[in-house]
């Protein structure tokens, strides 16, 4: 699997090193096999994603071939989870073809959401599937790749868990209202092909994502700069590529 959970142990409220943090890990307490908040101690807030595969219904007289769907869209999840630490698969339906995520940043939920779009367009699989209305080729008007395959529905909610509990596979189940929100968001907002949350969190999102390709340009501008050789002039310089400074998402 990915690894470890998103929320390994809880931390005080206020940060105060990796003295309060051990000691907010050894307050915690273990009551009928949940893991809970020791008085005056909060886990970390974590985002979580639930992806669910639209129109998954039309292969339940089909077992074999939701099958080969699941095995090649888990593995998938699995790999591009590898991409963010502290990333953590929570739960995998087979039948249902519906998938629970935990991050530990709204940005990178976000990051791995329209990977896993994109990803999914290239997978290998069945003919047979690709003849069903819900998972076949679909071009836009130039001819390029819209659908292929599943179309996942995604909800993104961040927040605190109130527990965490292990689940019938022993892998932390995290409990609270902002994970349902995920759900709800996947299930009656979200078409194939879209994530859905709420409008502050989209919001904040896009605005990491362009301060970080601003930092980015101008890291690029510095290192052009001081690169030049002694006595090179601005006139000399070769012009930047077109498009550069332009605000761009991942």
């Amino acid at each position: 699997g990915a690894a470890g959970p998103a929320v390994p142990s809880p931390r005080p409220a206020s940060s105060a090193g990796q003295g309060a943090a051990a000691a907010a890990a050894a307050a915690a307490a273990a009551v009928d096999g949940r893991l809970v908040q020791a008085p005056g101690l909060r886990f970390p807030e974590v985002s979580v994603v639930f992806a669910a595969v639209e129109g998954a219904a039309q292969l339940s007289g089909h077992p074999a071939l939701a099958r080969s769907v699941h095995v090649a869209v888990h593995h998938m999840m699995l790999q591009l989870l590898r991409r963010f630490p502290g990333s953590y698969l929570i739960r995998a339906q087979a039948g249902e073809l519906r998938y629970l995520a935990a991050f530990t940043t709204p940005t990178a939920a976000a990051a791995w959401c329209l990977t896993v779009q994109e990803a999914s367009l290239y997978l290998p699989y069945p003919l047979e599937l690709l003849g069903f209305p819900s998972f076949g080729v679909q071009l836009d008007v130039q001819g390029r790749l819209v659908f292929r395959g599943p179309r996942f529905k995604m909800g993104l909610a961040e927040g605190v868990p109130t527990c965490i509990l292990p689940d019938h596979m022993g892998r932390a189940d995290y409990h609270a209202g902002f994970v349902n929100r995920a759900a709800r968001y996947a299930d009656a907002a979200a078409h194939g092909g879209q994530v859905a949350t709420d409008t502050a969190l989209a919001a904040s999102i896009l605005q990491h994502w362009r301060s970080s390709s601003t930092n980015t340009t101008s890291t690029r501008r510095s290192s052009s700069s001081s690169s030049k050789l002694p006595g090179s002039s601005d006139a000399t310089a070769a012009p930047a590529p077109a498009g550069a400074v332009e605000e761009a998402g991942p």
